[in-house]
């Protein structure tokens, strides 16, 4: 027995075992192939983050940082290929501990910002390539002709998913992480899939047995699984109880965005009789009209049956964090007209971003 890899578009590595010799596969055998490959990719990506976390420690430039996070990302996968060991697990793995132990001891919190923004960056464009390889890559007329194997493997998937999902609920149903039957429902019908499935199918190799049959019977589940769960989610949201007040809440955004246009007509007004000196008469009819508006919206605002204390803590880190964006605005105003130095500038601008970050945490937990 022997082992071809054959490298993906994300520079994972492909085990397919290949029959040369008369020796009988064992489960066991496999088994511990498997193992090594992936263990070793692990303890790869541990030594590769763990290094990368070390060098963002002694620098603090985002630039710098963004790129040594670069380097460890596609270093742990060559370094993992070259020795025949899985790149996916080496890249994870050196990724998690440069996002996580990385971040808490060596990067500011406007290096982090820069970071996190570059990476999400990254996945949207290679998520809009692999869609359109996919574009290149099947035919619909295969994919109409495979209709019965697409609808098998998507109620397949869909099946191992709610197993997984109520095992694990069960499991934890006496426990502080016990998961809601409804949660449970709405875990297993969000299993969106897309672009993940769709890489490992064109990864094969083109002479792989049934390369095509594969990966039509991928995008055909990607296309089941986008339309279907993905137009029902909010319906099934409704119904289950999850989301509530959506109508109500509308209501209220309506009313309070209504108002805020009103004050802003008011504050125009006193600018157009001020500068563009309008007429009097005409203000004053504008103004009664305006101030009218202002009461009516006002009164409907206070009447409105919702969920106050949760809108109050809502608009209170709205409110902070629309301050903390204006402070940073006038930070950066304030250096490049030369008010204030580069070295205040990176400290006033870190301790903003650390600030932001912070509110962003509160809100997500």
């Amino acid at each position: 027995m022997r082992f071809m890899f054959f490298r993906d578009l994300h520079g994972s590595t492909r085990l397919c075992s290949v029959l040369v010799t008369n020796r009988e596969v064992t489960p066991i055998g496999l088994s511990w192939d498997f193992i090594q490959i992936v263990g070793i990719g692990l303890l790869i990506g541990t030594a590769v983050g763990l290094a990368a976390s070390q060098l963002t420690k002694q620098v603090d430039e985002p630039m710098i940082e963004i790129t040594i996070t670069t380097i460890a990302a596609y270093g742990s996968f060559l370094v993992a290929e070259q020795l025949h060991y899985s790149g996916v697990i080496a890249t994870v793995t050196a990724g998690m501990l440069c996002g996580n132990y990385g971040v808490s001891i060596g990067m500011s919190p406007s290096t982090r910002i820069a970071i996190e923004s570059f990476w999400e960056y990254i996945a949207f464009a290679l998520n809009s390539i692999v869609f359109l390889l996919i574009g290149f890559e099947v035919n619909l007329e295969s994919l109409l002709d495979s209709w019965q194997e697409i609808l098998v493997a998507y109620f397949v998937v869909t099946g191992a998913r709610a197993f997984v999902i109520y095992a694990v609920s069960f499991l934890l149903r006496h426990t502080r992480e016990r998961i809601p039957w409804a949660w449970s429902v709405i875990l297993t019908w969000g299993g969106l899939r897309g672009a993940l499935p769709m890489v490992l199918a064109l990864s094969l190799a083109p002479n792989f047995p049934h390369r095509d049959r594969i990966v039509t019977m991928a995008f055909g589940v990607i296309i089941i699984s986008i339309l279907v769960h993905g137009l029902t989610m909010s319906p099934l949201l409704k119904w289950l109880g999850i989301v509530r007040g959506h109508e109500e809440r509308m209501e209220y955004e309506l009313t309070r965005g209504r108002l805020q246009a009103d004050h802003a007509a008011l504050a125009e007004i006193d600018h157009m009789a001020n500068v563009y000196f309008t007429r009097k008469d005409v203000i004053s009819n504008l103004r009664k009209e305006y101030e009218q508006k202002v009461d009516r919206d006002s009164s409907a605002l206070e009447e409105m049956d919702i969920e106050k204390e949760n809108i109050k803590v809502e608009e209170s880190k709205w409110a902070a964090r629309h301050l903390l964006l204006v402070e940073k605005n006038e930070v950066i105003d304030a250096f490049h007209h030369g008010v204030i130095s580069h070295i205040v500038y990176k400290e006033l601008i870190s301790d903003l971003d650390r600030r932001l970050l912070d509110l962003e945490s509160r809100k997500q937990a």
